[in-house]
């Protein structure tokens, strides 16, 4: 399968809601981007491809309540797409990832 992912993606682990309809599922990110994440959840089988969701996670002192899509998933990780990105928004996402990236220690 090809690689579809064109930005740099920072391991991560930190909790999060991802909320639709009136159902929240609390999980946790365990990567992101400036476009997306993956999200760890132990039941996740009720969100079908293309579903609209709402995510919503703390990220350096900041609380970001985010549209996002579902664009792939198994029974318990799913990979999300941001949607409407506020500049504010990507500029704390970009900070982030550049931060976590640059302290990693080659191997």
């Amino acid at each position: 399968m090809k690689e579809r992912r064109k930005g740099v993606r920072a391991i991560a682990f930190f909790r999060t809601e991802v909320i639709h309809e009136k159902k929240i599922y609390a999980g946790y990110i365990v990567n992101i981007s400036a476009v997306g994440c993956a999200f760890a959840h132990e039941n996740l089988s009720d969100l079908e491809l293309g579903t609209e969701v709402k995510i919503k996670f703390r990220l350096d002192g900041r609380t970001l309540n985010q549209a996002a899509e579902v664009r792939w998933r198994d029974a318990t990780l799913m990979g999300l797409k941001f949607k409407g990105l506020t500049a504010s928004a990507s500029k704390t996402l970009r900070n982030y990832i550049r931060a976590v990236t640059l302290r990693r220690i080659p191997l």
